[in-house]
């Protein structure tokens, strides 16, 4: 690795998160086929449980239409597959902040 070149880690994501669904979901009254989440911050992780370890199905739903700035209705819309995408990149996220020297 060259000098001053940081090592990426497996769990670092680009934001904004940008998803291509597998299906498109209706949001704001229009067809989306993909969704742009924004960084969480520490705010986000007490507001949804991420801290106090009491993140649930309701927490989750909300998390994901704060940060991806869509209508909870819209969410429980999403593909399986792209809702369990999008919370494990989350996951992901938070646990790597959580390792961070």
């Amino acid at each position: 690795m060259a000098d001053g070149e940081k090592e990426r880690s497996l769990f670092e994501v680009d934001w904004p998160y940008e998803h291509r669904l597998k299906k498109p979901v209706i949001a704001h009254g229009k067809e989306v086929s993909a969704l742009t989440f924004r960084q969480p911050h520490t705010g986000d992780m007490l507001k949804f449980g991420i801290l106090d370890r009491t993140l649930d199905a309701d927490k989750t739903i909300a998390m994901l239409a704060e940060l991806g700035s869509i209508p909870p209705s819209s969410v429980k819309l999403l593909h399986p597959a792209d809702f369990y995408k999008i919370q494990n990149v989350l996951m992901d996220f938070f646990m790597a902040a959580s390792t961070v020297d």
